[in-house]
């Protein structure tokens, strides 16, 4: 039976304030001399889980021969810890906390200490808009009504609670669409990050010309309003609508940003605005744009008035490593581009676990994309062997059949003719799982199989010509989104560095 790893994941999940939490709020135990202290440090000190090193450290002590046990209770323990730690953050907490408190002085027959409680209670998720509490708070101001209080104003009370319910009801319906919206709109981005041909296209029309998704006036809540921006921008960026993209996308942060109370409440969902608003910048190449919001982001950081939780902390990394890293690749200077991957790197190591794969895996091809654009061969295969060793990740398609492409032209580029041969058929079989295969890639990989040429520069040459005739229907522009084809095709034609015919390029369509 494999060894449950859940307590080494909660423990290295914690950051230092966690930690230092549940330090003070385990020592009430002294028990052998808190045990489950000396079993959190021991855990807490492991790179990787390891069982048996854990139970010969502690041989000598009583509790190694239930070990599952003392496992299962200190796994327990640490979410009591982290329950009350983070309790009086957590609005949900709060009003359910105040609910519960009401409850028991209702029967302790204190209704008026009761009623306090709920009306309190009651303008909290309100304010929150946290309309299921909203609901379930109205529901115990009725009982509370109907067994005591209040017995003259007792059918004006009813009638006031039950519009309140019908309030909260529509509110609550009203959010619930544009979440079921956002899934749609997910469920989508999830099968193709961009819309190749007509059917992915009309499919996110369809969900755009939904009628709650005309006029933002129809979200009637600010949760409402931040799924209406959101599902807006997703669907135009992946139809190729950038400015659109980017208009909804002001627009939520503008959000934000005229509500205080949405801004403190919703931090992270601030960061990720600012993250998103900063992409579309960054793909409009509006530099002008792109660096005022890097600049909020960093001031929103520095001035916050709280200790950042690592997820926020990540985001503002996300945007002022990632981001910026993004925005050198896109203009060309892989020079300066490679020399912030160590930084980068760094804060992998410092965020661990939790930063998911799905977030490295971009960073893992545009390194290598650095690297190959500079002519490090060997360093690119490092990054885009992340690509080659992993079938899992399906959320980011897309960059997985880039990161297959740039690995067989960093292979030809290395005059790696014995495995070219197998690592194309390898692509071929990866390739042949989705349901439409680009033009490009079917044309790449018919000229790789036929090296190496007598002429090479005759080869490239067809190849060119072949690639820019595709290339002259737009829908077919997206195939150069990560992996600039024309511009190695015309280096090699020209015997020129890849990032000079780039620039070129570059300054050319500008």
């Amino acid at each position: 039976m494999a060894v449950s790893t859940q307590l080494f994941d909660l423990i290295k999940s914690l950051d230092k304030s966690e930690k230092r939490y549940f330090k003070l709020h385990s020592s009430k135990y002294k028990g052998d001399d808190n045990q489950y202290q000396k079993v959190f440090d021991a855990i807490d000190s492991q790179e990787d889980y390891d069982e048996e090193a854990l139970k010969k450290k502690f041989k000598k002590e009583k509790f190694v021969k239930q070990f599952h046990v003392i496992k299962n209770y200190l796994y327990n323990l640490i979410l009591d810890s982290l329950w009350t730690f983070h309790s009086g953050k957590n609005t949900n907490q709060q009003i359910s906390e105040l609910i519960d408190k009401s409850e028991v002085l209702t029967e302790k027959g204190l209704f008026h200490q009761s009623l306090k409680l709920l009306q309190k209670a009651a303008k909290y998720a309100e304010k929150k808009e946290t309309f299921e509490h909203c609901l379930l708070v109205y529901k115990r101001l009725k009982l509370l009504y109907i067994r005591k209080i209040d017995v003259d104003n007792f059918e004006k009370r009813l009638n006031e609670y039950i519009q309140k319910e019908q309030w909260a009801l529509r509110q609550l319906n009203n959010l619930m669409y544009y979440e079921w919206l956002s899934n749609k709109a997910f469920q989508l981005y999830h099968r193709t990050h961009v819309a190749r041909n007509l059917n992915d296209e009309e499919a996110y029309r369809l969900l755009l010309a939904d009628p709650l998704l005309q006029n933002s006036e129809d979200a009637t809540s600010s949760l409402a309003k931040m799924h209406f921006f959101n599902i807006k921008a997703l669907c135009h960026e992946t139809i190729g609508d950038l400015k659109s993209s980017c208009e909804s996308r002001e627009y939520m942060v503008q959000l934000f940003e005229s509500n205080e109370e949405l801004q403190e409440r919703s931090f992270v969902n601030y960061l990720v605005s600012l993250n998103n608003l900063l992409h579309n910048y960054n793909e409009l190449r509006d530099y002008d744009h792109f660096f005022e919001v890097l600049e909020k982001i960093r001031k929103v950081a520095k001035n916050t008035k709280r200790e950042m939780s690592q997820v926020e902390e990540l985001l503002v990394f996300r945007s002022t490593a990632a981001m910026v890293f993004n925005a050198l690749v896109k203009n060309g200077r892989f020079e300066e581009a490679s020399g912030m991957i160590e930084e980068i790197e760094a804060g992998f190591e410092k965020f661990g676990n939790k930063l998911n794969e799905a977030f490295r895996y971009p960073f893992y091809y545009f390194f290598g994309y650095t690297h190959f654009a500079l002519g490090n061969y060997q360093e690119c295969l490092v990054y885009l062997e992340h690509f080659i060793h992993n079938n899992d990740l399906t959320f980011n398609r897309e960059l997985f059949r880039f990161g297959r492409i740039l690995y067989l032209l960093t292979h030809y580029e290395l005059d790696n003719w014995e495995l070219l041969p197998s690592i194309i058929r390898s692509t071929q079989r990866y390739l042949s799982q989705f349901q439409q295969p680009y033009t490009s890639e079917k044309i790449l990989l018919n000229f790789l199989k036929k090296t190496p040429y007598a002429d090479e520069k005759a080869a490239f040459l067809d190849l060119g010509e072949e690639m820019e005739k595709l290339l002259e229907n737009p829908r077919f522009q997206k195939e150069l989104e990560h992996f600039d084809y024309l511009t190695w095709i015309k280096a090699k034609i020209e015997e020129e560095d890849f990032v000079d015919v780039y620039l070129e390029r570059l300054r050319i369509t500008q």
